[in-house]
């Protein structure tokens, strides 16, 4: 394998049970990853940042079964608890999930750099696409289908994948997320052209309820024609660009809150730089594995995740903060790149291990 992978995978976890049987998930997702590096000839490197392990846990490197890899390297780097306390809400945030991202990001070798998470599988379209003519002028975004949680373990990278074609519970595309079993639609943004159709009822205005929603519809229109409607439906999934890129925007904001939206700004900002947005088609997808009761796509659609965030004091930002900081970055009124040089703990020696294969 060459000392400069082509292509970096970035995810952060630490062993804490998080959303419940996580350290199946982490095995699904390194053995499919690794395994698809070696099937498609893709030279990788894996960096798992291991943020603030919990001193009761075995540590990753011996809590997971790492499979061998002809094409991907893996490299665990460790942020110890001491630097975990330094930061904002450190007791009820155990992870800082962009800034972990950020320390991997940094520390990533690859000419290419795609952040991801420990529940996910890329499918054999997906991963195709990424070992054929990546570009600089552009990131990339692919649609997230949620599969059922018993992805099995220690068998063929083929099982595996077809196990998640066949159970996917929801489908995430750019406009709006599709719920298979009950039909739901979950939408993120409206059509342009019903958007002006609304905004044209405003004769009639002065009726409370159409009057709210035409006051909707003028801020969704102003919005799409000041910034566009980007692919931001799961992108703390995966997103990928040139390491370079990375860099000059000194990677995802350290909001050191709850990262809702965070992932979304790092896009727009992306877009706004001058990159263009490249969504690869559908079957190119990544598969997340459900998480259990209380987490994930179902928490956060019930508005119980927002309920217990409150109760805790946990700041985050709101759909009408995000909105609003995407249009000041477009107006030049915010800049687009958010942090200081020592992003990604910069200015930090991080002990790492390459874990033992087995």
């Amino acid at each position: 394998m060459p000392s400069t992978p082509y292509l970096s995978f970035v995810a952060t976890t630490r062993n804490d049970d998080h959303g419940g049987n996580l350290a199946h998930r982490m095995q699904v997702f390194v053995e499919a990853l690794l395994g698809q590096c070696d099937h498609h000839d893709l030279d990788a490197e894996l960096v798992l940042v291991e943020w603030n392990p919990p001193p009761d846990r075995t540590p990753l490197a011996q809590a997971l079964t790492w499979p061998r890899s002809r094409r991907c390297t893996v490299r665990i780097v460790q942020v110890p608890a001491k630097l975990h306390a330094r930061f904002d809400h450190a007791e009820t945030i155990p992870l800082h999930q962009m800034i972990a991202k950020n320390v991997g990001i940094r520390r990533a070798r690859g000419a290419f750099v795609a952040a991801t998470n420990v529940d996910v599988v890329f499918s054999d379209d997906l991963v195709d696409a990424l070992g054929n003519a990546l570009t600089s002028d552009r990131f990339y975004r692919a649609d997230r289908h949620d599969t059922a949680a018993e992805v099995p373990v220690g068998v063929d990278l083929a099982a595996q994948l077809a196990y998640c074609r066949t159970h996917v519970l929801r489908v995430h595309r750019r406009d709006s997320s599709h719920d298979r079993r009950t039909g739901a639609v979950s939408r993120i943004y409206r059509d342009p052209r019903r958007l002006r159709a609304a905004a044209a009822l405003a004769p009639l205005s002065f009726l409370p309820v159409v009057g709210r929603r035409i006051a909707g519809a003028r801020r969704s229109l102003h919005f799409f024609e000041a910034c566009g409607h980007l692919h931001t439906n799961g992108c703390g999934d995966f997103t990928l660009m040139a390491r370079g890129h990375w860099h000059a925007l000194r990677g995802y904001w350290e909001f050191q809150g709850f990262p809702i939206h965070v992932d979304g700004l790092l896009c727009y900002a992306a877009r706004f730089s001058g990159l263009t947005e490249h969504t690869f088609p559908d079957p190119a997808c990544i598969y997340h594995v459900e998480h259990g009761h209380g987490s994930g796509y179902v928490a956060y659609a019930s508005g119980d995740k927002w309920q217990r965030l409150d109760a805790i004091g946990v700041p985050r930002l709101t759909p009408e903060d995000y909105r609003s900081m995407v249009l000041d970055m477009r107006a030049g009124r915010r800049p687009l790149v958010a942090n200081d040089q020592d992003w990604g703990l910069g200015g930090v020696d991080l002990p790492e291990w390459v874990p033992a294969s087995r």
